[in-house]
């Protein structure tokens, strides 16, 4: 895992590669967990270098945020950062698999799938499409 300081313009990004595979690359920026798609790799960087490799990520690409039970609850799904409802992709009553998309929240410009990381069913929503909500509140329950 490596970290990089990165100005673009003259904002600054802080920078944690996760994982690298192939041809995408798990980071966070400032914080923010992201998937990010690789072209290609011109060359090897090693630490030793003074000059860091450019990655460019574009707002039109999509997360994928896989949310946890909060210490609130059991089965209790909480917003993994402050946003807006996009999209609910469950109602009260289905079942879910682990990995199940539950809604779409934009934060930031970019849409991110919130998922579950357990199997259960949906007991109650505490959103709607268009609700603003804080990193943190419940957004899900399941049973």
């Amino acid at each position: 895992m490596r970290t990089y300081d990165i100005t673009i313009g003259d904002k600054l990004y802080s920078i944690e590669v996760k994982a690298v595979g192939s041809t995408s690359a798990s980071v966070l920026v400032n914080g923010k967990q992201l998937t990010i798609g690789i072209a290609a790799i011109k060359e090897k960087f090693t630490p030793s270098q003074s000059k860091a490799p450019t990655v460019s990520v574009t707002p039109q690409m999509k997360a994928p945020v896989v949310a946890s039970a909060s210490s609130s609850g059991d089965n209790e799904i909480a917003a993994p950062i402050p946003g807006k409802i996009l999209k609910l992709h469950v109602k009260v009553g289905d079942s879910v698999k682990a990995g199940t998309s539950l809604l779409t929240l934009e934060a930031m410009k970019m849409e991110n799938e919130i998922k579950t990381n357990s199997d259960g069913t949906v007991t109650k929503l505490h959103v709607a499409v268009g609700d603003n909500v804080s990193q943190g509140q419940s957004l899900v329950e399941l049973g």
